[in-house]
């Protein structure tokens, strides 16, 4: 086992002597003012050239996996009535699920939005 003598404990009264002894020097101006010109340049990014590829590729990529996941799911259930009720449910809940999609894609939500939506989504599967 490592010895620990001579090792101060980090607690917040030693980070505070710390931060006193050997101050930062405080932030230029210009960084709120690149940090709201990017934010403008970004938008202004998405508005003209929307990320249509990247989002079609991210739902594949989800709806393939989903898939994946149910079809290996059923094959370990019984084929009868209750993989039939299994799967008429599966089949509602992605149409909703999708409707939520569709409604924020339309409501003009970002790709990040969309991206948070679908993990949301697939960690509830």
């Amino acid at each position: 086992m490592a010895s620990t003598y001579g090792l101060v404990r980090i607690s917040r009264a030693f980070l505070a002597s710390y931060y006193n002894k050997y101050p930062f020097p405080p932030l230029s101006d210009d960084v709120s003012r690149l940090s709201s010109d990017m934010a403008s340049l970004i938008q202004l990014l998405t508005l003209q050239s929307p990320p249509s590829q990247a989002l079609a590729a991210m739902i594949s990529f989800q709806t393939k996996n989903s898939e994946s996941v149910f079809n290996t799911v059923m094959t370990y259930m019984p084929q009868d009535f209750r993989g039939t009720l299994i799967r008429q449910q599966k089949e509602r809940s992605e149409r909703n699920k999708q409707a939520e999609v569709d409604a924020l894609v339309s409501s003009g939500g970002t790709i990040r939005d969309t991206y948070a939506l679908l993990w949301k989504q697939q960690m509830e599967r």
